[in-house]
């Protein structure tokens, strides 16, 4: 442990006014174009001596609001837990007990990396948002400290499991020093490429144009003003040539989706680390923003893999990893290594799930009243809404049973690959074949077991089965009841056996 006095409150590097400077700038420009901007519209004269004063003034006031923040920042060790105290009018005192960090991450935006500082975050357990940040600090000064975090946190849970018992102060040992540093999985520009290469550009693009649109709406007095005689002169040749212009829009918006995916992957996962040391699973990613994320081994709570087509054509997976948190946490309890090869994921299984190979799974498949229901709700009632129309265009009447006979097969495929594998000391839970997803869980790692039955479900004696542990809740749909009420005898014998912590 590195030997650290943080009895006395101690605050960032001065330079951490820049960084508060910038942060609290980009919330200034947005205010800034809200009120000026739409108040007084283009119109005005940007270059006018009285602008000049007001954008000088602006300037003025956000550095003084950075200073008086650092100043009024400050972080310390108390008794058992790392404190920090912040807030200018009000007074906000955050206290942590060592015990309950779940893991310290040092990150480096662009300013940072400009300024020569770096910034540590911490999360908690039950905590939905990375609530402890310190901005600014030298890169020796925060890598000290994120040692001292971990080896105090490491310190105290031992403390506590020697009243437990001996056995699981070995069990503890073997989670605090686990294992040499080993990298798993490192990627290429080459590889970063064809992770961008093979994103969900729909979504993408879906999302960009939200954004887009949301700025549009909310400022379109201001923004489609000039254009308006253009629109209103080109409006009818727009409406009489959509037939070639739509096909041609859509191969824009989907070179702009292609672009912003190669660029977003780009930006996340540029010289992507992921390896395994003595203190568990860590990530390094990050070509502006720096970011070096750490998981300790006992809080991993389950691993999920997934592809898609592009990916499934070049033997691509994305492995996530989830630790402990609350549920609106979401994705920011994850870690996600895009990119990797099946020899990869098997690294990554045989690592933290060696059980895999003790037994055999056993299979459990949904019942075929599941396939029912998804025809019904995807293929039979859109079917029947089309023809409903067709008295708007004829053309409806054709593409009702081309829906039919699209979505009925796709609709039976997809109820077919929900699935669950049990053995003697894991779950793997499975879904999709155009999208699939497996989620690979330890019996001890789970909280709490709930069937879940409706009207309907009742009378065609199937239940939900629904996982719920501290990285996050998992269903299985449609089982047949009598398999879903043994499958959760079963399943709550092993957890309640199992003398393994689920932290």
């Amino acid at each position: 442990m590195p030997k650290m006095d943080l009895s006395k409150p101690q605050r960032q590097s001065p330079i951490g006014v820049g960084v508060l400077f910038f942060k609290k700038l980009r919330v200034a420009i947005n205010i800034f174009i809200s009120i000026v901007v739409v108040q007084f519209g283009f119109q005005s004269n940007f270059s006018s001596l009285s602008f000049g004063l007001m954008v000088g003034g602006v300037l003025l006031v956000v550095f003084i609001v950075a200073y008086l923040h650092y100043r009024k920042f400050t972080f310390y060790v108390e008794e058992e837990s790392f404190i920090i105290e912040k807030g200018l009018i009000r007074r906000d005192k955050i206290t942590v007990p060592f015990d309950r960090i779940q893991s310290v991450h040092i990150n480096q935006n662009l300013i940072q990396r400009i300024l020569r500082v770096v910034g540590l975050k911490i999360d908690t357990a039950g905590s939905a948002i990375k609530e402890l940040e310190i901005a600014a600090l030298p890169k020796p000064y925060a890598r000290s400290l994120q040692e001292y975090l971990t080896a105090k946190r490491d310190s105290v849970l031992k403390q506590e499991i020697e009243i437990e018992g001996e056995e699981k102060l070995e069990e503890a040992q073997e989670i605090v020093s686990r294992g040499e540093k080993s990298p798993l999985i490192k990627l290429s520009v080459k590889d970063v490429f064809r992770i961008g290469l093979t994103e969900n550009h729909l979504k993408r693009g879906l999302i960009l144009f939200a954004i887009i649109n949301g700025y549009v709406w909310q400022y379109e007095e201001y923004l489609l003003a000039p254009f308006k005689e253009l629109v209103s002169e080109y409006e009818d040749f727009v409406m009489g040539q959509w037939i070639v212009l739509l096909p041609i829009g859509i191969i824009a918006f989907l070179i702009v989706a292609l672009i912003l995916s190669l660029l977003q992957s780009l930006l996340r996962f540029y010289d992507l680390k992921f390896f395994v040391d003595e203190k568990g699973v860590q990530l390094i990613a990050g070509l502006l923003k720096k970011a070096e994320y750490q998981i300790p081994v006992n809080k991993i709570q389950f691993i999920t893999w997934t592809s898609n087509p592009l990916r499934k054509l070049l033997g691509l997976k994305t492995i996530s990893v989830k630790q402990a948190g609350s549920n609106q946490a979401g994705d920011k309890q994850s870690m996600l290594v895009p990119g990797a090869t099946q020899e990869q994921l098997n690294v990554v299984l045989d690592e933290f799930y060696p059980e895999r190979h003790s037994s055999a799974f056993m299979s459990f498949y949904s019942h075929r009243f599941f396939k029912t229901q998804l025809c019904v709700l995807f293929g039979i009632i859109p079917s029947l809404l089309l023809l409903v129309l067709w008295f708007l265009d004829p053309w409806y009447l054709l593409v009702s049973p081309i829906w039919l006979a699209i979505s009925i097969p796709l609709s039976i495929r997809f109820a077919a690959s929900w699935e669950i594998e049990c053995n003697k000391d894991l779950i793997k839970l499975k879904r999709g074949w155009i999208f699939p997803k497996v989620v690979i869980i330890k019996y001890y790692k789970l909280q709490n077991l709930k069937l879940n039955q409706n009207f309907f479900q009742k009378n065609r004696k199937t239940v939900h089965l629904d996982f719920f542990t501290a990285g996050g809740n998992i269903r299985m749909w449609q089982l047949d009841e009598k398999v879903a009420k043994d499958l959760y005898d079963f399943i709550l014998y092993k957890v309640e056996s199992s003398n393994a912590s689920w932290m």
